[in-house]
């Protein structure tokens, strides 16, 4: 899975570059053609009766000077729509990379509320095989854990569950003292899905820092940094 989600970053990195390349490569191909283009001279005197139509009596181009026109009008339309399509797929890549972002904090989200119902489980399982003294310690976690529940924000959540990885440690070392907790089945079992969550979690944490720093990027490139700020795509804090 984590060799399938790196494959699929990979080639939508690839994919928005070779995009924005093929933008800048339009922008520079339409500037060149308006570059190009001669402006009509609209000053210049209309000679023979093809400059003036009896009937309308509004002086007439020339058939040279109107197709010019025309190209002219027709280079300023493509340079637009090519600015247009660069910028529409620019705004789609970025909502793209920020949908990631939330999908990966919604996954550690996810872990962490996991990881909370395995601690309260913990707590039930060893706080009538501990002695007396070492019920402090059970009493922390508790907190710890309710504080966690409560974090609501990113920051306070990963806050919480660092100072919840703290405590769970504390409690790891109570098996060194305490011969039924190294015979209980329940502990151990509790024990080693504590430690798988703090794998999963590990990895949560490393894709959702890879996403957080692509949205990133793709906000400060250009035409993406034009319009971010104004149509919300704040920056993501790591």
């Amino acid at each position: 899975m984590k060799n399938t989600i790196k494959q699929h970053l990979q080639l939508f990195a690839i994919t928005t570059a070779a995009w924005r390349l093929l933008g800048a490569l339009a922008l520079v191909l339409s500037v060149l053609m308006l570059a190009l283009v001669p402006v009509p001279a609209f000053s210049e005197p209309l000679v023979g009766q093809a400059a003036f139509n009896p009937t309308t009596a509004v002086p007439a181009l020339h058939p040279l000077k109107r197709w010019t026109d025309e190209r002219y009008l027709l280079s300023i339309i493509i340079a637009l729509l090519l600015i247009a399509f660069w910028v529409i797929h620019a705004y789609n890549s970025l909502a793209k990379t920020r949908q990631q972002v939330a999908q990966a904090q919604a996954n550690i989200n996810r872990l962490f509320t996991q990881r909370n119902n395995l601690v309260s489980k913990l707590v039930d399982t060893i706080k009538s095989r501990i002695a007396p003294e070492q019920r402090a310690l059970l009493d922390e976690v508790t907190q710890t854990r309710e504080a966690a529940v409560a974090a609501q924000e990113p920051p306070q959540i990963a806050a919480a569950q660092k100072q919840l990885s703290a405590a769970l440690r504390s409690v790891w070392a109570l098996e060194e003292s305490s011969p039924d907790l190294k015979a209980n089945i329940s502990f151990q079992h509790l024990q080693s899905e504590l430690t798988r969550q703090e794998d999963k979690l590990a990895i949560a944490q490393r894709a959702f820092n890879r996403s957080a720093h692509e949205y990133n990027t793709a906000r400060a490139l250009i035409p993406a940094v034009w319009f971010a700020g104004i149509c919300g795509f704040t920056r993501q804090q790591l």
